[in-house]
Protein backbone atom coordinates (compact mmCIF):
# COMPACT_ATOMS: atom_id res chain seq x y z
CA UNK A 1 0.00 0.00 0.00
CA UNK A 2 2.93 2.07 0.72
CA UNK A 3 3.60 2.74 -2.75
CA UNK A 4 0.74 4.08 -3.56
CA UNK A 5 1.71 7.07 -1.20
CA UNK A 6 4.94 7.36 -2.69
CA UNK A 7 3.77 10.43 -4.24
CA UNK A 8 1.66 12.17 -2.14
CA UNK A 9 2.69 14.15 1.66
CA UNK A 10 0.86 12.16 3.66
CA UNK A 11 2.09 9.45 6.18
CA UNK A 12 0.53 5.77 5.77
CA UNK A 13 -0.24 6.07 9.28
CA UNK A 14 -2.10 9.24 8.60
CA UNK A 15 -3.57 7.90 5.75
CA UNK A 16 -4.99 4.69 7.39
CA UNK A 17 -7.18 7.06 9.70
CA UNK A 18 -7.91 9.64 7.10
CA UNK A 19 -11.99 10.06 6.71
CA UNK A 20 -10.86 12.88 3.56
CA UNK A 21 -11.79 11.33 0.25
CA UNK A 22 -9.59 9.97 -2.43
CA UNK A 23 -10.14 9.84 -5.99
CA UNK A 24 -8.91 6.73 -7.29
CA UNK A 25 -8.66 4.89 -10.56
CA UNK A 26 -9.21 0.82 -9.97
CA UNK A 27 -8.46 -1.52 -12.66
CA UNK A 28 -10.90 -5.05 -11.82
CA UNK A 29 -9.04 -8.54 -12.62
CA UNK A 30 -10.23 -9.54 -15.63
CA UNK A 31 -10.62 -13.30 -16.32
CA UNK A 32 -8.74 -16.23 -16.92
CA UNK A 33 -8.90 -16.62 -20.80
CA UNK A 34 -6.56 -20.31 -21.27
CA UNK A 35 -9.07 -22.69 -23.23
CA UNK A 36 -10.75 -19.84 -24.83
CA UNK A 37 -10.26 -20.84 -28.06
CA UNK A 38 -12.47 -23.61 -28.10
CA UNK A 39 -15.00 -21.44 -27.46
CA UNK A 40 -17.45 -19.42 -29.85
CA UNK A 41 -17.09 -15.48 -29.20
CA UNK A 42 -20.62 -14.88 -28.33
CA UNK A 43 -20.33 -17.34 -25.12
CA UNK A 44 -16.69 -15.35 -24.29
CA UNK A 45 -18.87 -12.15 -24.70
CA UNK A 46 -21.06 -13.88 -22.24
CA UNK A 47 -18.50 -15.38 -19.50
CA UNK A 48 -16.17 -11.91 -19.18
CA UNK A 49 -19.31 -9.96 -19.07
CA UNK A 50 -20.92 -11.83 -16.23
CA UNK A 51 -17.29 -12.38 -14.50
CA UNK A 52 -17.04 -8.43 -14.56
CA UNK A 53 -20.74 -7.25 -13.33
CA UNK A 54 -19.88 -10.03 -10.28
CA UNK A 55 -17.04 -8.39 -9.50
CA UNK A 56 -18.45 -4.68 -9.85
CA UNK A 57 -20.95 -5.89 -7.62
CA UNK A 58 -18.81 -6.90 -5.11
CA UNK A 59 -16.89 -3.69 -5.27
CA UNK A 60 -20.04 -1.32 -4.64
CA UNK A 61 -21.23 -3.43 -1.88
CA UNK A 62 -18.14 -3.73 -0.13
CA UNK A 63 -17.26 0.32 -0.18
CA UNK A 64 -18.94 3.02 -0.30
CA UNK A 65 -17.96 4.77 -3.48
CA UNK A 66 -19.20 8.16 -5.05
CA UNK A 67 -18.72 10.11 -8.50
CA UNK A 68 -18.19 6.52 -10.43
CA UNK A 69 -17.28 6.81 -13.51
CA UNK A 70 -16.47 3.73 -15.73
CA UNK A 71 -14.29 3.72 -18.79
CA UNK A 72 -16.58 1.75 -20.99
CA UNK A 73 -19.96 0.58 -21.00
CA UNK A 74 -22.16 -0.96 -17.90
CA UNK A 75 -22.08 -4.11 -19.57
CA UNK A 76 -18.38 -4.63 -19.32
CA UNK A 77 -17.19 -2.60 -15.88
CA UNK A 78 -13.45 -3.01 -15.37
CA UNK A 79 -11.45 0.52 -15.30
CA UNK A 80 -13.62 3.22 -13.47
CA UNK A 81 -12.72 6.19 -11.33
CA UNK A 82 -14.53 6.95 -7.69
CA UNK A 83 -14.01 8.37 -4.47
CA UNK A 84 -13.87 7.08 -1.23
CA UNK A 85 -12.61 7.75 1.89
CA UNK A 86 -8.82 7.18 2.25
CA UNK A 87 -8.35 4.85 5.00
CA UNK A 88 -10.43 2.39 2.98
CA UNK A 89 -8.51 2.47 0.57
CA UNK A 90 -6.32 0.06 2.48
CA UNK A 91 -8.59 -2.52 2.45
CA UNK A 92 -9.51 -1.92 -1.41
CA UNK A 93 -6.29 -2.95 -2.69
CA UNK A 94 -6.63 -6.61 -0.59
CA UNK A 95 -9.22 -7.25 -2.65
CA UNK A 96 -8.84 -10.31 -5.11
CA UNK A 97 -11.61 -8.69 -7.60
CA UNK A 98 -9.18 -6.24 -8.23
CA UNK A 99 -5.93 -5.77 -10.15
CA UNK A 100 -5.00 -2.13 -9.88
CA UNK A 101 -5.37 0.55 -7.71
CA UNK A 102 -4.06 4.01 -8.22
CA UNK A 103 -4.26 7.62 -6.58
CA UNK A 104 -5.29 10.23 -8.46
CA UNK A 105 -5.93 13.23 -5.85
CA UNK A 106 -6.29 13.33 -2.21
CA UNK A 107 -8.12 15.92 -0.13
CA UNK A 108 -6.40 18.70 1.27
CA UNK A 109 -3.26 16.60 0.75
CA UNK A 110 0.20 18.13 -2.18
CA UNK A 111 1.56 15.59 -3.99
CA UNK A 112 5.23 14.93 -4.17
CA UNK A 113 7.62 16.56 -6.55
CA UNK A 114 9.66 13.60 -7.58
CA UNK A 115 13.41 13.93 -8.94
CA UNK A 116 12.44 12.47 -12.02
CA UNK A 117 9.85 15.20 -12.81
CA UNK A 118 12.83 17.47 -12.97
CA UNK A 119 15.08 15.20 -15.18
CA UNK A 120 15.33 16.53 -19.01
CA UNK A 121 13.42 13.67 -20.49
CA UNK A 122 16.05 11.12 -22.94
CA UNK A 123 15.66 11.54 -26.58
CA UNK A 124 13.47 8.82 -28.16
CA UNK A 125 13.89 6.62 -31.43
CA UNK A 126 11.02 7.64 -34.39
CA UNK A 127 10.85 6.21 -37.78
CA UNK A 128 9.87 8.98 -39.96
CA UNK A 129 8.48 7.61 -43.28
CA UNK A 130 8.81 10.09 -46.24
CA UNK A 131 8.06 10.24 -49.99
CA UNK A 132 10.48 11.62 -52.76
CA UNK A 133 9.30 12.01 -56.20
CA UNK A 134 12.02 10.81 -58.98
CA UNK A 135 12.70 13.46 -61.21
CA UNK A 136 14.66 12.39 -64.50
CA UNK A 137 16.43 15.48 -66.74
CA UNK A 138 14.29 16.35 -69.64
CA UNK A 139 11.65 13.66 -69.04
CA UNK A 140 8.02 15.79 -68.83
CA UNK A 141 5.49 12.70 -69.26
CA UNK A 142 4.66 9.44 -68.52
CA UNK A 143 4.74 7.33 -65.58
CA UNK A 144 6.69 8.92 -63.13
CA UNK A 145 8.67 6.59 -60.15
CA UNK A 146 8.64 7.16 -56.40
CA UNK A 147 10.08 6.56 -53.01
CA UNK A 148 8.33 5.13 -49.78
CA UNK A 149 11.41 5.66 -47.36
CA UNK A 150 11.74 5.47 -43.35
CA UNK A 151 14.65 6.86 -41.70
CA UNK A 152 15.35 6.47 -38.08
CA UNK A 153 16.40 9.85 -35.71
CA UNK A 154 16.31 10.54 -32.28
CA UNK A 155 13.98 13.52 -30.53
CA UNK A 156 12.33 14.16 -27.55
CA UNK A 157 8.87 14.25 -28.97
CA UNK A 158 7.12 13.86 -32.35
CA UNK A 159 6.99 17.82 -32.97
CA UNK A 160 10.80 18.16 -32.64
CA UNK A 161 11.18 14.69 -35.24
CA UNK A 162 8.90 16.67 -37.60
CA UNK A 163 11.35 19.79 -37.70
CA UNK A 164 14.33 17.56 -37.12
CA UNK A 165 13.18 15.39 -40.40
CA UNK A 166 12.10 18.62 -42.10
CA UNK A 167 15.53 20.06 -42.00
CA UNK A 168 17.23 17.13 -43.04
CA UNK A 169 15.27 15.27 -45.69
CA UNK A 170 15.77 18.21 -48.11
CA UNK A 171 18.96 17.72 -48.12
CA UNK A 172 20.04 14.05 -48.46
CA UNK A 173 19.97 13.33 -52.24
CA UNK A 174 22.14 15.01 -54.51
CA UNK A 175 21.43 15.05 -58.60
CA UNK A 176 23.49 11.74 -60.14
CA UNK A 177 24.21 10.69 -63.55
CA UNK A 178 22.17 7.76 -64.39
CA UNK A 179 22.88 4.97 -67.07
CA UNK A 180 21.77 7.35 -69.96
CA UNK A 181 23.84 9.75 -68.96
CA UNK A 182 20.66 12.17 -67.32
CA UNK A 183 20.65 13.40 -63.78
CA UNK A 184 18.38 12.28 -61.33
CA UNK A 185 17.22 13.95 -58.35
CA UNK A 186 15.50 12.07 -55.60
CA UNK A 187 13.38 15.42 -54.26
CA UNK A 188 11.79 15.29 -51.00
CA UNK A 189 7.98 15.64 -51.22
CA UNK A 190 6.14 15.09 -48.10
CA UNK A 191 6.23 13.43 -44.69
CA UNK A 192 3.74 10.75 -44.23
CA UNK A 193 3.82 9.76 -40.97
CA UNK A 194 6.19 9.39 -38.32
CA UNK A 195 6.38 6.58 -35.14
CA UNK A 196 7.82 6.69 -31.44
CA UNK A 197 9.74 3.07 -31.62
CA UNK A 198 9.98 0.71 -28.38
CA UNK A 199 13.98 1.15 -28.81
CA UNK A 200 15.34 3.46 -26.43
CA UNK A 201 19.13 2.44 -26.82
CA UNK A 202 21.20 1.92 -29.55
CA UNK A 203 21.97 -1.70 -27.94
CA UNK A 204 17.91 -2.14 -28.20
CA UNK A 205 18.90 -2.28 -32.05
CA UNK A 206 21.47 -4.59 -32.08
CA UNK A 207 19.39 -7.69 -31.90
CA UNK A 208 18.01 -10.31 -34.65
CA UNK A 209 15.56 -7.68 -35.65
CA UNK A 210 13.41 -4.90 -33.96
CA UNK A 211 10.58 -3.02 -35.92
CA UNK A 212 10.91 0.39 -37.08
CA UNK A 213 8.00 1.31 -38.61
CA UNK A 214 4.34 -0.12 -39.03
CA UNK A 215 1.39 0.58 -40.96
CA UNK A 216 -2.26 -0.73 -41.11
CA UNK A 217 -4.55 -0.74 -44.35
CA UNK A 218 -8.07 -2.56 -44.95
CA UNK A 219 -8.13 -4.73 -48.45
CA UNK A 220 -11.22 -6.95 -49.26
CA UNK A 221 -10.77 -11.05 -47.71
CA UNK A 222 -10.17 -13.62 -50.74
CA UNK A 223 -10.36 -17.17 -49.94
CA UNK A 224 -7.30 -18.05 -47.52
CA UNK A 225 -7.32 -15.40 -45.77
CA UNK A 226 -10.18 -16.74 -42.93
CA UNK A 227 -8.95 -17.85 -39.88
CA UNK A 228 -12.11 -20.51 -38.54
CA UNK A 229 -11.16 -22.54 -35.16
CA UNK A 230 -12.49 -25.41 -34.11
CA UNK A 231 -15.12 -24.63 -31.53
CA UNK A 232 -16.43 -27.09 -28.71
CA UNK A 233 -20.08 -27.60 -28.98
CA UNK A 234 -22.11 -25.33 -26.07
CA UNK A 235 -22.54 -27.52 -23.45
Amino acid sequence: MNEILSEWKISPEEARRSEKLATVAIVMKYPVTDGFMKIPPEERKAIIREFLQQQYASLKKDFTLTNIKLANKRTEPRLLEAQMKMKDVYDLKEKEYVHHVRVKEMEGVERLTSEEDNEEKPDLFYAVKARYAILIEGITSGLQTYEERIVLLKAKNEEEAEKKALDILPKQEEPFLNSDKRYVWFKFEEIIDIQEMYARELKDLDKDGIELYSERKDRRMKPGDEWLLPYRSKE
